[in-house]
């Protein structure tokens, strides 16, 4: 999404050759991460028993270990909230998802319309990258409107989840095969080196951030933050689900929700992105420490204002929650 339309954009208008390819292999690098570091993370820390609802390995069963369930019952994929003779109640569930897709796409159009007027137009690829937490917002609008309305029963957790693990599996699927190996070739260095070092920065970050900013449940908001922030908010929940089987903790709900929050909060950082390209195209090279000086700032003044707020307590805190305390 952002990485690729990011590459195309700058690849058409500034001449970065190979951009849209260059993206699109970063953005699968990203998922690696997410996925196959994220795995290892998270099985680090059910070893070190810093998970509150997975209490160790022995908790950790032989069925999900293999992926193949034999020891116990299946369980139920999803129930029938509808009547089959009227409609096939998958259908309606997957009907319902494009009904939030078409809405954010038309919301989306008539935003980039407006910015087109505006003279904003250099900034409507970016805004079509982050379909995906506007799509989140339709759907919560779209849910509280169905829960109003005490409509919501027609939908079901079950058959959801199920869509929801196809897409997942598809999407990483994608994301590898589009990774371009003459891209890769070429750039390998870099590609590895950049790739390495904003992996490396994003855990140690999030895992000092993590114990600082939250009272409850630190790994499986680490996990989930950290998927999110290498692949996407679906990776997150992946996470989350491994170390919060049922959702039962606000990890997963706080992470769709702080999605959508951080489309606002990330918005200046949009503007900068492109800024080496645009306002500051004339100082070359020296355009993109500007822009890396000035994104550096925007951090510390986000880092003034959470630590203003309690947000960020810059101390550890005790050792065993009230969360932990309980169980």
């Amino acid at each position: 999404g952002i990485a690729y339309t990011m590459g195309r954009n700058w690849e058409i208008n500034n001449g970065f050759e190979g951009g849209a390819a260059l993206g699109l292999t970063f953005a699968a690098i990203g998922f690696l991460i997410a996925y196959f570091a994220g795995v290892a993370i998270v099985n680090w820390g059910i070893k070190r028993r810093e998970t509150v609802i997975i209490k160790g390995p022995e908790s950790i069963t032989k069925d999900i270990r293999t992926g193949i369930i034999k020891d116990k019952e299946p369980e139920i994929a999803g129930r029938l909230t509808l009547a089959p003779e009227a409609i096939e109640p998958l259908a309606f569930q997957v009907g319902l998802i494009g009904l939030v897709y078409m809405a954010t796409y038309w919301l989306i159009y008539g935003i980039a319309a407006l910015m087109m007027r505006g003279g904003l137009g250099e900034f409507t690829a970016t805004l079509w990258s982050f379909h995906f937490i506007i799509a989140l917002l339709v759907a919560v609008g779209v849910r509280k409107i169905l829960d109003v309305t005490k409509t919501s029963s027609v939908i079901d957790l079950g058959l959801m989840n199920r869509v929801s693990g196809v897409c997942v599996d598809y999407l990483v699927v994608g994301s590898i095969v589009a990774i371009s190996m003459p891209i890769i070739i070429k750039y390998w260095s870099i590609i590895l080196i950049a790739s390495a070092a904003a992996g490396l920065v994003t855990f140690f970050l999030l895992r000092y951030t993590s114990k600082r900013a939250f009272d409850d449940y630190h790994f499986e908001r680490f996990v989930g933050v950290f998927g999110e922030m290498t692949g996407t908010i679906n990776s997150g929940l992946v996470l989350i689900r491994i170390v919060d089987p049922d959702y039962s903790s606000p990890a997963a709900e706080d992470l769709a929700y702080g999605g959508g929050i951080a489309l606002f909060i990330g918005f200046p950082l949009l503007i900068l992105l492109n800024a080496p390209m645009t306002f500051l195209a004339s100082y070359g090279l020296k355009g993109y420490w500007i822009t890396l000086g000035l994104m550096f700032v925007y951090l510390v003044v986000l880092w003034i204002v959470w630590r203003a707020i309690g947000f960020i307590k810059f101390r550890l805190p005790k050792k065993h929650d009230s969360v932990m305390m309980k169980q």
